[in-house]
């Protein structure tokens, strides 16, 4: 028994060396020609990628949205060089008189805050290089301690011309006594004292009456001339016969004499 199965065993073998032989183990041969494809095949695949390498354009790698990443050229512009305006200049001369139609022969400071110019008079005549346009004109010299100012006038400075213009200023330095009236029939009624003023030194105050100005009674003078009388070159006195009530009830006339000075 143990013989039969021994030789059932290597009939086994054999058939399996037989078919291992026969089918499975592969030709010298075949294995040369299958060697030799798998060269044949490699070279020709490297051709390809050769040539695919070679043919095939190069393609840039996106860049994003164009309209980012476009930058205009830079372009040079000439343009024309701009006219310079040409400043025009020309001469405003005249005279500088007080209210008596005479030279003031006293230096006198002609200025323009609107044109821009200044200028100083000499013995009662200035010459000023201005441009023309509109100008307001003012005039002022010093008196002492104060500022003495002449009216300010509007003035067309034409080009070309010697554009005259006549300046009137005050003779004197004016002043005041200081006090404010309302007129009455036949007086006149103190309603305001300036402080410092020659009228609150000798104890005026709103409510006086005043009687007569300078000589004259009240009652024949209008406004205007009160006004003139009170104002008027500096040191003139001004004579008022005034009307206080006194503590008892009655009225008493005091004859005051004020010097006109320039308050602040």
């Amino acid at each position: 028994m143990k013989a039969r199965i021994l030789i059932e065993v290597i009939i086994v073998l054999m058939l399996g060396i037989f078919a291992y032989t026969k089918f499975l183990k592969p030709d010298a041969g075949d294995t040369v020609a299958r060697a030799s494809l798998n060269e044949s095949q490699s070279t020709r695949l490297n051709e390809l990628i050769k040539k695919s390498k070679t043919a095939r354009p190069k393609v840039k790698a996106p860049r994003g949205d164009p309209a980012q990443d476009f930058t205009p050229e830079a372009t040079s512009v000439q343009r024309e060089a701009e006219p310079i305006p040409e400043i025009v200049e020309t001469t405003l001369t005249g005279q500088i008189l007080d209210d008596t139609g005479q030279p003031i022969q006293a230096p006198v400071t002609v200025y323009s805050t609107t044109c821009h110019f200044t200028g100083i008079s000499s013995n009662g005549n200035f010459s000023i290089v201005v441009q023309p346009g509109l100008c307001i004109v003012g005039a002022q010299r010093t008196i002492g301690e104060h500022i003495l100012e002449a009216q300010p006038m509007e003035v067309v400075i034409k080009e070309g011309e010697a554009n005259p213009l006549i300046i009137i200023m005050p003779a004197e330095l004016m002043g005041t006594v200081g006090i404010d009236l309302v007129l009455h029939e036949t007086y006149a009624e103190v309603t305001a004292v300036a402080q410092g003023s020659p009228a609150a030194q000798i104890g005026m105050e709103p409510g006086h009456l005043i009687f007569e100005i300078n000589g004259h009674k009240v009652a024949s003078l209008s406004q205007d001339d009160i006004a003139a009388s009170l104002s008027g070159p500096v040191d003139e006195e001004v004579r008022m016969l005034i009307v206080v009530e006194t503590a008892d009830g009655t009225l008493r006339e005091i004859p005051v004499a004020l010097g006109r000075i320039v308050l602040p």
